[in-house]
C-alpha cells in the first residue's frame, strides 16, 4: 500500500465519520453511564457490513455443470422472460434477500451484546440506531472509496451529500423503527400486563385459551414479526425508489421518516425503567429472537 492509498483510506474514513457523528448527536441523546456498551454496539454494527458484502459478491459466482454453468445472480432473476424483468429483479433482490438479510444481520449485534443491558424500549431504539450508524459507516467508506478509485476525488461531493443525508438516515430509520419493536417485545411481559389492564389484545387472550400458548410468548413474536416487516418495507420502498430514479420521493420520506422516529423516541411510556427482564425468556425462544 501506497502513501497515497493509505491516504484515501484515511480521508473516506474520515468522510464517513462526519455523517454517523451528526446522525448520532440527533438521535442519541442519552448520556451513557457505560460508553463502553455504545462503542461495542458501534463496532458491532460495522462488522455487520461484511456479511452482506460476501452474499454480494457471491451473486457474481459461477457454478459450473459441464452442460451448462449456473450463475447465482441470474438464478435471482427467473422473471427474465417477462417484459417487467427489472421490476420483479429489483423486488426480489431488494425485498425478499437483500432488505431481509442486511436489517436481520444489524439487529442481532443488539441481540447478542445488548440483550441483558437493555432498561426500557427507548434503548432498544437508541442502540440500534447506534448498530445501523456503524454499519452505514463502513459502507460509506467502502462507496467512497469505490467511487474515487473509478471517477476520481472530484466525484466524491455529490455521493458524499446523498450519503449523508438519505442513505445514512435510511439507516438510522430502519434499525430504529426494529429497535423499537424489538423493545417491545422484549419486555412484553410488563408491557403486556400494563395494557391488559385497557382491556387491549383479545386476539392474544383467545389464541392463548384455545393453543395454551403463554400470551408473554405470543406478544413477543407479534411484535418481533411485526417490525421486521415494517423496516423491511421501508428498506425495500427506499432501495426500489433509487433504482427507479424516483428521487422525488426521497425528500418526503426523508422529513416523514425522522418524524416517525422521533416521536417513538418521544413516547413517555418507551422511556419506563423495567427492573425484571420478562419471564417467558427461556431457552425455548428463538435463537434469532
Amino acid at each position: 500500500m501506497t502513501n497515497f492509498d493509505f491516504f484515501k483510506i484515511a480521508f473516506c474514513f474520515l468522510l464517513a465519520l462526519i455523517p454517523a457523528l451528526a446522525w448520532g448527536i440527533i438521535f442519541y441523546r442519552k448520556s451513557p453511564k457505560d460508553k463502553k456498551v455504545v462503542l461495542a454496539t458501534f463496532i458491532g454494527g460495522c462488522l455487520t457490513v461484511f456479511p452482506i458484502v460476501l452474499y454480494q459478491m457471491s451473486l457474481e459466482q459461477e457454478l459450473d455443470l459441464g452442460l451448462f454453468t449456473i450463475r447465482f445472480r441470474d438464478m435471482l432473476s427467473f422473471f427474465g422472460a417477462m417484459r417487467t424483468e427489472n421490476l420483479y429483479k429489483s423486488v426480489v433482490l431488494t425485498y425478499v434477500f437483500v432488505g431481509v438479510l442486511e436489517e436481520v444481520v444489524k439487529h442481532l449485534i443488539i441481540k447478542v451484546l445488548d440483550d441483558d443491558k437493555l432498561q426500557s424500549v427507548d434503548d432498544s431504539i437508541e442502540l440500534s440506531i447506534v448498530a445501523a450508524l456503524g454499519f452505514a459507516f463502513v459502507e460509506n467508506i467502502m462507496y467512497f472509496l469505490s467511487i474515487w478509485n473509478s471517477s476520481g476525488f472530484n466525484a466524491l461531493i455529490l455521493p458524499f451529500i446523498f450519503r449523508s443525508v438519505f442513505s445514512t438516515f435510511a439507516h438510522v430509520l430502519f434499525s430504529g423503527v426494529f429497535g423499537y419493536y424489538y423493545g417491545v417485545g422484549h419486555f412484553a411481559h410488563p408491557i403486556l400486563q400494563r395494557e391488559e389492564k385497557t382491556k387491549k389484545h383479545p386476539i392474544l387472550k383467545f389464541i392463548h385459551k384455545v393453543l395454551h400458548m403463554k400470551k408473554d410468548t405470543l406478544y413477543h413474536e407479534e411484535k418481533i414479526m411485526e417490525g421486521l416487516l415494517i423496516a423491511v418495507l421501508l428498506h425495500a420502498g427506499f432501495n426500489f425508489a433509487l433504482e427507479m430514479g424516483w428521487m422525488f420521493l426521497l425528500i418526503p420520506y426523508l422529513f416523514l421518516g425522522f418524524y416517525f422516529l422521533s416521536q417513538l423516541i418521544e413516547r413517555k411510556e418507551n422511556h419506563i425503567k423495567y427492573e425484571m427482564i420478562c419471564e417467558f425468556r427461556t431457552s425455548k425462544e428463538s435463537a434469532l429472537f
